[in-house]
């Protein structure tokens, strides 16, 4: 790929994650981000067709940042027929760190950006294991949607419960998979 094509893609996406800092995620606009990114509008709409396709790549890159090394989905420590509980709370302390999913997840409307944080999990988790069946994917899907809604409610909510209750929580759900 070309180095100019790369980096004026990048800079659109860390403008993204520059803007969220300040300001509501849902209001930000293609104008905003260019002139943040310091590209102009045709720019942005090489690389992506709408907002939401920008908003993705910036999702799928803080979720793989954030995932790199853990073991794939299926092969986590199980305790009780769940996921360990101690896995749970490095991953939401590490959730938690993620500036990005944090912050979609604080915003007024949060509950847009579930589905794309849920599938870009949903993705990883299958792209690691490879050959994957249609009851991988369902089992994927309904085991990240069920523990991440609950996760990112939780954190919509202003973390109401300490991190130990809400790894019980999802323990509780992983053992009913």
């Amino acid at each position: 790929m070309d180095i100019r094509i790369e980096r004026s893609r990048e800079a659109l996406k860390n403008a993204y994650k520059q803007l969220i800092k300040s300001e509501d995620p849902n209001r930000i606009t293609v104008k905003e981000l260019c002139a943040e990114a310091g590209v102009n509008r045709s720019t942005f709409y090489q690389h992506f067709g709408y907002l939401d396709d920008l908003v993705n790549a910036v999702i799928n890159d803080s979720v793989l940042e954030m995932c790199s090394g853990f073991e794939n989905v299926y092969d986590l420590p199980k305790r009780d027929n769940g996921i360990d509980r101690d896995v749970i709370i490095s991953y939401i302390k590490r959730f938690l760190q993620n500036e990005v999913l944090l912050r979609l997840c604080q915003s007024e409307d949060s509950r847009l950006f579930y589905s794309m944080i849920i599938n870009s999990h949903q993705q990883i988790t299958l792209n690691s294991r490879g050959n994957s069946t249609i009851n991988d994917s369902y089992s994927a899907y309904f085991q990240n949607a069920g523990c991440l809604a609950t996760l990112m409610l939780w954190i919509s909510r202003g973390m109401d419960l300490p991190i130990e209750d809400m790894a019980e929580i999802i323990h509780r759900f992983s053992r009913s998979l």
